[in-house]
Parts: structure tokens; sequence; C-alpha cells
């Protein structure tokens, strides 16, 4: 979170002092607080998003209700003209604004501008080789107003994680954000809750690393990497309807639309077999094939029109 305390003007409203406008969290692996082996893979998942606090909606709710009451003294007759407006420039000057805060610009989208440091005996960079896996949304700056999330995920691939010291780690993620008011505009360091991570000093131990749900997690990772051979070699023969999602996304990528949809398919008989009496499919399945049927039709579907 950014405090504004920080950045107080002079003049400004006490009450402001307590006011919160971004948030920044993070998580490592899902969690913030796990442990990695030395040949797993590491995502360090950012999520930023805007932040309203409700003294902010009561303020703003309080002076619209006070400007409504001003208006009907007017019209009904009880305030002259120029007791109205003095009032309402008074209620004015009292109204807090919220800034835009904002990230990001075309020198450099938003995900660029996100720093991680480590703790532990710092705070100084963390130094770990992260590659970008996922930015959403993908446009260049990111204005954290009306409710917008912006998520990016970042990755540490297993071979990497191995030349790490083995040890425990305090991670924190920030960026420096424009606080735009108006006209005026200033910056201001948003820094993410902290995550603890122990890397191990030894592999993960065969029985687990061969579990179809690992076998998953490092393909996952190494699809969202662009290495699909990787990622295909880990579930084409797993018989999961996680290992039938990814191998249908491989080939979806790919342009193989029809194994795609075949594997699609797999996924959603897969689930039915191991969960008779469920009446609808996974959410996520049944998304796969409606996104993929928007842009691909099956050759006998598209034969009868």
């Amino acid at each position: 979170m950014v405090d504004m305390r920080k950045n107080r003007k002079e003049g400004a409203s006490p009450e402001t002092d307590e006011l919160l406008f971004a948030t920044m969290h993070l998580d490592l692996n899902g969690a913030t607080s796990c442990r990695v082996y030395r040949n797993e893979s590491m995502i360090l998942a950012v999520n930023m998003s805007g932040y309203q606090p409700h003294l902010v909606t009561e303020r703003k709710l309080e002076a619209e209700r006070q400007r409504e009451l001003l208006r009907e003294s007017l019209d009904a007759g009880k305030i002259r003209r120029d007791e109205y407006d003095r009032r309402l420039r008074r209620l004015k000057a009292t109204e807090i604004s919220v800034p835009v805060m904002s990230i990001g610009t075309k020198r450099g989208p938003w995900w660029t501008h996100v720093r991680f440091y480590q703790m532990t005996d710092g705070p100084k960079p963390l130094g770990w080789p992260i590659h970008l896996l996922v930015a959403y949304p993908r446009e260049e700056e990111a204005e954290l107003e009306g409710g917008r999330t912006y998520l990016a995920e970042f990755g540490v691939d297993p071979r990497d994680v191995s030349k790490i010291p083995a040890g425990t780690y305090r991670v924190r993620a920030s960026a420096e954000m424009k606080a735009k008011t108006g006209a005026s505009q200033k910056t201001t360091m948003v820094e993410s809750n902290e995550v603890t991570v122990e890397l191990l000093s030894e592999d993960m131990p065969r029985e687990e690393a061969s579990r179809p749900e690992r076998k998953s997690q490092l393909a996952s990772y190494y699809l969202r990497r662009g290495r699909y051979d990787e990622a295909q070699i880990l579930v084409k023969d797993l018989g999961t309807i996680k290992g039938y999602l990814i191998m249908g996304e491989l080939h979806e990528i790919k342009g193989n639309y029809q194994e795609a949809y075949d594997y699609y398919t797999k996924a959603e008989e897969e689930f039915h077999r191991r969960h008779p009496d469920s009446y609808e499919g996974p959410e996520i399945v049944a998304s796969k094939i409606v996104n993929l049927l928007r842009k691909w039709k099956p050759e006998g579907e598209s034969q009868k029109k």
C-alpha cells in the first residue's frame, strides 16, 4: 500500500493523513510463505489495484447531500444566490481530491517498473534471474482507478533456482507510481507485503516429482515461458484433466485447432468420468472450447453451412 501521509501538501485537510489509494500484493508460488526445491520453478505474482477508503466514499456522499440541501434552500428562496455561492465554495474547499495512481510509459510498460528486493539482509535488489510470464492487461500505462486490477507474473526457471544459494529469503516488490490530482502530479513509492521462501538444498524427491500434479505444475510454467516442447514432454501421457488442457493449449498456440479441440473434449470427458453425478463440466474447460470455437469451426460443422 502507499501511504499518502508521505506526500501531504501543506494546508491539506487532516483527514487525508489516513488515506491509502493503491495496493500491491505479492505471492510466491501461490502463497506468502513456502518451500522450494532446487529443481523447482518459482512464480512471483504481483497484483496491483486502486483503492478508495471508506472515508473517501463517506465524504463524497456527505458532500453530495450538502450540495443538494443547498440547492433546495436556494430554490425555496431560503437563502440568496450570493449566500449559496459562498457556502458552495466553502463546501468544495473541504472535499477530498482522490489522486489517480498510474505507472508505465511508452518507453517502458507498467510491468517493467516492478522491482523486487531481498529484505533478509537488505533491503537490496533481489538479483534473481527473473522472466516475465504474464502481464494483464498488456497496455503500456496502468491507471489504478475505478476498481481496475493489474496482474504480472514473473518466473525463475528450475535450472536458475538451483544456482541461488539455499536459505530463507524475505522478498518484497515495489514500484514508483505517479499520483495525479487535477493538473498536479507527484511520484510516490508503492510497496507490497513481504513473502518468505525457504530455498532447499536438495532436489525434489523422484516420487514427488513424478506425481501428475507436479508434472502439470511444471508444464504450466514452461507453457507460459514459451518452452512448448518441454511442457509437452511432461504432460503428453498424463491422462489427467490438467494434462489434456495443457496439451490443448499447446496445439491451439501452434494453430492445430482440431487437435486442440480434441484435447479440450478429452478434458471434459475425463471430468465427467471422475464426477459422474455432475451435470456441468468445469468452467475452465467450457471457456477453452467456447473461445476456440469463436475463431474456428470443426470441419463437419463448417461443411454443413
